[in-house]
């Protein structure tokens, strides 16, 4: 049976990935996705971009502040309910009240994390479980974090193969990984519709706007599709 998932808890003009965002997600739908990465300081935190030049207006790397840094920029002071949540917050908090929680690993573009930020961030991950029994998918764009995450991750984890376009798709990650994350766009392509219903692997697809775009996902893969990861709370579901 598909799900509504809320992308970093229903992204609006409002916010997104706050706490308040997933406080209010839980009203329409017991499933999640949002973005972890670190702070200078080494804090797992729930943020999606590498600086803060969208959100808070400073063009800072995330990773060159401490987490007390960031509280202290002036868009989080005049706005204290948009600072970036700690993920261990969001684990002893909310974590429980899910059914399903995607947890996307996020990192800068011009560095990698080294093996003692990921064994911190894996370690971080893995505390979920001692917290909540929600299914929980880890997935991530980059290459390096997936092959990570094919080898830290065990049961019950999933792993979820997170990509964007079809020249990006990687078929033995399609095979290796419990979930595919797709892009609606490159799921729609008729040379994808054909490879990932051959490797017949539950689908979690991303981001839904409009009724429009959700039929036409369900037409095309019918009950494959396990998340629609969507911006609208309000989206409609074929079961």
């Amino acid at each position: 049976m598909a799900i509504l998932v809320a992308h970093r808890g229903f992204r609006s003009a409002a916010g997104e990935n706050r706490m308040i965002d997933f406080e209010n997600a839980l009203k329409i739908c017991p499933a999640v996705e949002f973005d972890i990465r670190l702070t200078k300081d080494n804090q797992v935190i729930i943020f999606h971009d590498d600086t803060f030049k969208r959100i808070a207006h400073q063009d800072v790397s995330v990773h060159d502040l401490t987490y007390q840094a960031i509280k202290e920029l002036e868009f989080f002071k005049q706005n204290p309910t948009a600072t970036p949540p700690l993920f261990l917050d969001f684990i002893t908090k909310l974590s429980s009240n899910y059914q399903m929680i995607n947890v996307e690993i996020k990192e800068e573009i011009n560095r990698n994390y080294t093996s003692k930020e990921l064994d911190l961030i894996f370690s971080t991950i893995k505390k979920l479980l001692d917290h909540t029994k929600a299914e929980v998918i880890v997935s991530s764009f980059n290459h390096a974090i997936l092959n990570e995450i094919n080898h830290r991750i065990s049961q019950p984890m999933k792993k979820g193969y997170l990509f964007e376009t079809q020249a990006t798709f990687n078929e033995k990650y399609g095979q290796d990984f419990n979930y595919i994350h797709p892009g609606i766009a490159t799921a729609l392509n008729p040379e994808m519709i054909a490879k990932l219903k051959s490797l017949n692997k539950p689908l979690n697809i991303w981001t839904f706007q409009t009724n429009e775009e959700a039929a036409q996902i369900s037409a095309a893969y019918q009950n494959q599709v396990y998340g629609f990861i969507s911006d609208n709370p309000d989206l409609k579901i074929k079961n």
